[in-house]
């Protein structure tokens, strides 16, 4: 990541605090013609259907950009290599699903709703849950409440994603929530639809700044020492990459949602899982068969070929 200077540093953040006061005054004083300006100027139809979500995703991504400026400055860039055959096969299902992404987003069976990506998402975090409840379990004190609080979450986020299986049991929604909810659904997230954007980009770019500050948070623990045993949590060094795949991952669902970003996360966090398990030295893991599959994959043209025009092609 290239270093800037310290002058170059503070103009930059100076002209962007500069950019979202102004940008604040016409929103909270002037927000008619802050709104069709916008419409005049930005938008391709002329049309901003929903002003509230513009809006949230206009912060989310000037608070984007401030973060890119502070790791611009203060994160120093690492070579470290990925030697870990788990890492390298988390790694190599991330880039492919990232390449299917681009190609292939608007198609129905995988990225729509009740699609197969969703669906994925939903037992990824399910198997991940599993799995830190019983590093939970295993380890108690402070770590394992973090731990069943963070399985509590992925539960709801599950739950959430599906609906609540609105879908699948065929239940209507309750007219209240039909009138809040912006999809007309039986969650809750999609009442705060357009704060949406800007939770993504805010909670990612924080996540990312773990990784890419780990030795910090380390020494900060230890300067700690009732937080001592929290150590035992933070990611693994092989895990430093995270950091700039979700911190592109949040600027990117600014503008095409946050799909991808779930997808990628579901991800991480059952492989964050796996890793916190095997730390407990109980349970041991074959991937052979996955790590196989992956080299293949990876090493194989003819496999991509056929899984892009068999798979995808008649869809």
């Amino acid at each position: 990541m290239i270093k800037t200077t310290p002058l170059l540093f503070y103009i930059s953040i100076f002209i962007l605090l500069f950019i979202i006061l102004i940008t604040t005054y016409f929103i909270v004083f002037q927000y008619s013609e802050f709104i069709t300006f916008a419409e005049n100027n930005i938008t391709d139809d002329g049309v901003i259907d929903f002003p509230a979500n513009s809006i949230a995703r206009l912060y989310g991504l000037f608070c984007f950009c401030l973060i890119v400026l502070f790791l611009t400055r203060y994160v120093k860039p690492s070579l470290l290599a990925v030697d870990h055959v788990r890492l390298k096969a988390c790694y190599t299902i991330i880039g492919i699903m990232i390449v299917v992404h681009f190609f292939w987003a608007d198609n129905r069976l995988l990225y729509f709703e009740d699609g197969i990506m969703e669906y994925l998402t939903v037992i990824l975090a399910l198997i991940s849950t599993i799995l830190f409840l019983l590093t939970s379990k295993k380890i108690g004190g402070q770590s394992g409440k973090v731990l069943f609080l963070i399985s509590f979450l992925l539960i709801l986020f599950a739950l959430e994603e599906i609906s609540w299986g609105q879908r699948l049991a065929g239940w209507e929604t309750p007219e209240l929530l039909k009138k809040i909810n912006h999809q007309q659904e039986l969650n809750i997230h999609n009442i705060f639809n357009f704060l949406v954007p800007l939770i993504y980009v805010l909670f990612f770019s924080s996540l990312s700044l773990i990784f890419l500050f780990r030795d910090k948070i380390l020494k900060l623990i230890d300067s700690r020492p009732k937080y001592i045993k929290l150590k035992w949590l933070i990611p693994g060094q092989q895990f430093y990459y995270f950091g700039f795949i979700f911190l592109f991952l949040a600027g990117y669902s600014l503008f095409r949602g946050g799909e991808l970003l779930e997808e990628i996360f579901s991800i991480f966090i059952v492989f964050y899982s796996v890793d916190l398990l095997k730390k407990t030295r109980k349970l041991k893991f074959k991937w052979d068969i996955l790590v196989s599959f992956f080299q293949i994959l990876q090493n194989n043209t003819i496999l991509v070929i056929f899984l892009r025009y068999f798979l995808f092609t008649s869809i």
